[in-house]
């Protein structure tokens, strides 16, 4: 081999050459946590089609893959919540709104908050109902520390949801760094984590979870997701379409 040449070794062959194990209850789940959405947000027809065409519930039944079906539905369901959500903040009606983008995070925050989960009607926003009831099931059985992760990551992911969203509304554009440490917030990777301690009914002390060295796996994993996002599309188009 000549010394200006590099051999690159075949980076397809482990886990992305391999099909995916998926959860067992993944097409029963799929065809539930889809109907149940579209009903309660009342999707037309074209929405629920770009929901089944989408199949969030394929994404989570791989990384949840030895879920239950009631912890599989949970998860699909925040799954098929947190698109909508987030798309609202991206290309929707709060993309340059940062008065009603800040307003419905709050609103989002506060249903975190309520005392009785089991009490219906207080939410009027259905997509914030889909919200309620996933938060409902997942604190009922997380632990005290599970629950809190939940809290904390959710409050991050939407914190720099409406971060985002002050770029789009001011008058410069964020610089890369600035907008990779949004996107880091922004890709959702927190509430997943917390997520798998949910099905998993993990009880974790905080000082395992604070550990300097998983604080920095988690910071590894969530570079790696943004990364893998980044090579997908420019990270600005989302600042400037």
């Amino acid at each position: 081999m000549a010394d200006d040449q590099v051999k690159m070794p075949d980076m397809f062959v482990s886990f992305l050459a391999q099909e995916p194990q998926i959860n067992p209850n993944y097409e029963k789940v799929k065809e539930e946590s889809e109907a149940w959405i579209a009903q309660l947000c009342q999707y037309d027809k074209k929405t629920y089609v770009k929901h089944v065409k989408a199949d969030f519930p394929y994404f989570v039944s791989i990384w949840a893959r030895e879920a239950g079906p009631e912890e599989l539905r949970t998860i699909c369901d925040w799954m098929n919540w947190v698109f909508d959500f987030d798309d609202m903040f991206d290309e929707g009606c709060f993309r340059d709104n940062i008065k009603e983008a800040a307003r419905r995070v709050t609103e989002l925050k506060e249903v975190m908050q309520m005392e009785d989960l089991d009490v219906t009607g207080r939410v009027t926003d259905p997509l914030l109902e889909v919200f309620r009831t996933v938060w409902c099931r997942v604190a009922k059985r997380s632990s005290e520390g599970g629950r809190k992760r939940f809290v904390q990551t959710m409050n991050d992911y939407v914190d720099g949801v409406v971060g985002q969203v002050n770029v789009v509304c001011s008058a410069e554009l964020s610089d890369e760094q600035h907008f990779l440490a949004l996107r880091r917030k922004t890709i959702g990777a927190g509430p997943c984590f917390a997520l798998i301690e949910y099905f998993y009914g993990l009880d974790l002390p905080d000082e395992v979870l604070e550990h300097p060295a998983v604080q920095r796996l988690d910071e590894l994993a969530r570079e790696l997701i943004v990364m893998w996002v980044t090579t997908l599309h420019d990270p600005s188009d989302e600042l400037t379409k």
